[in-house]
């Protein structure tokens, strides 16, 4: 039996990163390996120790492309899962993470010489937030012009099928 230092389990994502601007103007976004657990671990395979992930990535380019960055840094996974493959799932699900401050107490977030920065992080989203030019996703331009051209309506039965998971 193989032995490790540490086995870690939970999300591989993909975090989209703006790259630049297109020639028509549109934000080029990048696709970048994340997700907490992994970070640690390549972070221990530097220092030496053995390590290993357990999870679930699809199968499709960004399923490869995780794969590819975790075992990169010597990370183990054998135990990564194909979710998509052995029909566990049944749909794929980009989350994109635009908070400039990051989101509120959410994991990975730093802690400071052993302080805990939510409330600190807190208050200054609060404040970009109650600033910031655009407030709503239904007041976006961009959302409005989905809507518009693709959509039909919010609760639309095409918006409902395309954009509702079912339990």
């Amino acid at each position: 039996m193989k032995q490790y230092d540490v086995t870690a389990l939970g999300e591989l994502l993909i975090d989209f990163t703006e790259n630049g601007t297109s020639a028509q103007g549109n934000p080029l976004l990048e696709a970048n390996p994340g997700g907490a657990p992994c970070n640690v671990l390549a972070m221990l395979e530097k220092l030496g120790k053995k390590t290993a992930f357990i999870g679930k990535v699809g199968k499709d380019m960004f399923g490869r492309q995780l794969r590819q960055a975790v075992e990169s840094v010597g990370i183990d996974t054998r135990n990564l899962m194909e979710a998509i493959q052995k029909r566990e799932v049944h749909y794929h699900f980009v989350e994109v993470m635009a908070c400039p401050g990051g989101c509120v107490g959410g994991g990975g977030q730093p802690i400071h010489e052993g302080k805990e920065l939510a409330s600190d992080r807190g208050s200054n989203l609060y404040f970009l937030d109650k600033t910031a030019h655009l407030r709503f996703s239904h007041e976006n331009p961009d959302i409005k012009h989905l809507y518009d051209e693709y959509f039909g309506s919010p609760g639309s039965h095409k918006a409902h099928q395309l954009l509702h998971v079912q339990k």
